[in-house]
């Protein structure tokens, strides 16, 4: 599914990031590593932390302060779990530009008909 291709498609992303990160000698690989490694942890650790109905309750806010202190803040108007329903990023710029070419084809045939009617008034 739809997914299974962002997971691919982040993955690869990732590791071709690091790659061209290392290959450009900016930082050293231990460098590459952890900070991937932190990250990747970070962002998995949250994600578990907002779709669990654990945190909704009282006597875990203590555990959830202690792995963000930020996180209380960021979700405390989530009444629900987060769905895992993507779409694709580029939809609303495809659509953005089918409205402006839309009506740069409407204006430039209006100029054209405005043209051609003040053309066919200079020949009578």
């Amino acid at each position: 599914g739809i997914n299974a291709e962002y997971g691919t498609i982040s993955w690869s992303l990732n590791f071709f990031g690091a790659f061209f990160i290392l290959a450009a000698h900016e930082h050293y690989t231990i460098d590459v590593i952890v900070a991937f490694y932190i990250t990747s942890r970070t962002f998995a650790y949250y994600h578990v932390l907002a779709n669990s109905l654990a945190h909704k309750q009282r006597n875990s806010q203590e555990l959830t302060w202690s792995w963000f202190p930020l996180f209380s803040y960021f979700e405390e108007n989530v009444d629900s779990n987060i769905l895992n329903e993507y779409e694709w990023p580029w939809t609303p710029v495809i659509e953005f530009v089918s409205r402006r070419y839309r009506r740069f084809t409407r204006l430039r045939a209006e100029r054209n008909r405005n043209m051609a009617v003040k053309n066919m008034s200079k020949v009578e």
